[in-house]
């Protein structure tokens, strides 16, 4: 029995963390309230402005446009994005990261439940979060594929969309009474989280490919139990080859394929893969080792305090689990992530031949980190198998232990910190930044009101690393779509003032 003091202390402690984590989530959200178009965003609400929104659907899949209309879910949510005013780009960063949040929550609180962890809402609450900064401290492209409406929706919100799926077939499987109009629901739901981009499906069809071997694994061995998941996941599948399919034969992928690099052969596809993967590790373990470091200390200390904590000595989980069986989870974890990495490159090499965006590592980056915290736990968990922690009868010892779990628990305050810490110079360039933009936004709407031609506006600085903003050339890509966008001819993005 854990003694009151150290209750209140962990309590006291619980709340800090929670306070902290939420503090450099409540700025990701200030950072994100500050958004408005850039770069492609003018580019599908060009379309939107001139098409509405359902024929914006249509028009973005059949026809070459001024961005990639396969991926059909990110024409919609941009769509949807584009009918708000214009904080609407901020808005939909913000909900996608609280409905992240309380996703994780749920899905957390469902595994722990059912591997015999008691962890309290208020705990499951700080592991997520304290997942959530670790990912967005280690993004390599924060304002791309956070921050950016566009990329936003192609990389991170097929996390968000996944998270909740599989929080739908986890209650479709809880229902006892399931019915097939709740498969059609998941199947709907895994079609349109595929259809955000390539990379979000290659990930997510591996990961349910995954899920259904393990299924069919313990079907043959006859535990009855699982076959329960077989038809959720089942139709998870086929939703997300449904939207492979879609984006792959669209009339907009054959006429870009043309301007693509030849295909290469499929032993060749394989060494680039397998040379993108290597290129990946490497600089995760030798340049940015410190980013796979911390996520294992967070494991370590969320093992070691559950182990210290719990209320049953031998418990469910690791009753009749032996050290081989557990060698060989640790190396099928491995196996997989190496796996679900391996599908976050498959796009880029096999379409570009090439190693992809750094914006669309933030789905890699999220696997290396969830593993890396359960790869944490695991070693808690061999330790825990040899010398049975729970049993350490030295009060002093055991007070050492909950100490340094709650340490290294502490340790993820290090993400948040330099998560808030990387990105403070960016508030005060934002400000600016949305506020110059808001000016010249209403210019432009007046300009179009008046039937005006042509407009000289102020040039503005790039707020998105490697994406444009309105040139002084009114033949560039991006002041063509705003052009659109507004009814203005022409728009040069001339003049001082910046």
């Amino acid at each position: 029995m854990v003694n009151k003091r150290y209750k209140i202390n962990y309590s006291v402690m619980l709340g800090v963390l929670i306070v902290v984590l939420s503090s450099a989530l409540v700025f990701l959200t200030v950072l994100a309230s500050k958004m408005r178009l850039s770069g492609d965003d003018y580019c599908y609400d060009a379309i939107l402005s001139e098409e509405g929104f359902w024929g914006m659907q249509i028009r973005s899949f059949l026809e070459i446009s001024t961005y990639n209309g396969n991926r059909f879910s990110q024409t919609l949510f941009s769509g949807l994005a584009g009918m708000l005013p214009i904080w609407g780009n901020g808005l939909l960063v913000i909900s996608s990261l609280i409905a992240w949040i309380v996703g994780l929550t749920k899905l957390i609180r469902w595994v722990t439940k059912h591997l015999h962890i008691r962890l309290t809402v208020f705990e499951s609450f700080m592991v997520a979060e304290g997942y959530a900064c670790l990912l967005f401290w280690s993004t390599q492209k924060l304002d791309q594929s956070v921050l950016w409406r566009t990329a936003m929706i192609a990389y991170f919100l097929p996390i968000v969309a996944f998270t909740w799926l599989l929080l739908l077939i986890v209650w479709t499987v809880k229902d006892e009474a399931s019915k097939w109009w709740k498969y059609g629901v998941i199947y709907i739901s895994a079609f349109i989280t595929a259809g955000f981009s390539e990379t979000g499906a290659a990930v997510q069809g591996g990961f349910l490919g995954v899920a259904m071997v393990i299924i069919i694994y313990y079907l043959i061995k006859d535990k009855k139990s699982i076959q329960k998941f077989f038809f959720p996941i089942l139709f998870s599948i086929l939703g997300v080859l449904t939207a492979v399919a879609l984006m792959y034969f669209s009339p907009v992928t054959a006429i870009r394929r043309s301007t693509l690099p030849k295909p290469i052969s499929g032993k060749e596809l394989f060494i680039l893969l397998m040379l993108n993967i290597k290129v990946y590790v490497w600089q995760a373990m030798m340049r940015r080792t410190f980013m796979v470091v911390l996520p294992i200390i967070f494991g370590l200390g969320l093992g070691l305090t559950h182990i210290l904590n719990r209320q049953v000595k031998n418990s469910q989980v690791k009753k009749g689990v032996s050290w081989n069986q557990g060698i060989l989870l640790l190396f099928l974890l491995s196996l997989v992530s190496i796996f679900l990495i391996a599908c976050v490159m498959l796009p880029s090499t096999y379409v570009q031949v090439d190693y992809p965006p750094e914006r669309a590592l933030i789905l890699s980056q999220s696997i290396l980190n969830l593993v890396c915290i359960i790869g944490g736990i695991f070693i808690i968990w061999f330790i825990d198998l040899l010398f049975d922690l729970n049993r350490v009868k030295s009060l002093w010892l055991k007070q050492v232990l909950r100490g340094a779990g709650l340490i290294m628990i502490f340790c993820v305050l290090v993400s948040s910190i330099l998560l808030i810490d990387q990105n403070l110079h960016k508030l005060q360039f934002y400000t600016k930044w949305s506020r110059f933009w808001d000016v010249r936004h209403e210019e432009l709407l007046a300009a179009a009101q008046k039937n005006v031609k042509e407009i000289h506006v102020i040039q503005l600085d790039h707020v998105i690393d490697d994406v444009g903003e309105l040139s002084p050339n009114p033949d560039y890509w991006y002041n063509n779509c705003a052009e659109t966008y507004y009814g203005i001819s022409k728009i040069y993005a001339d003049q001082p003032g910046w």
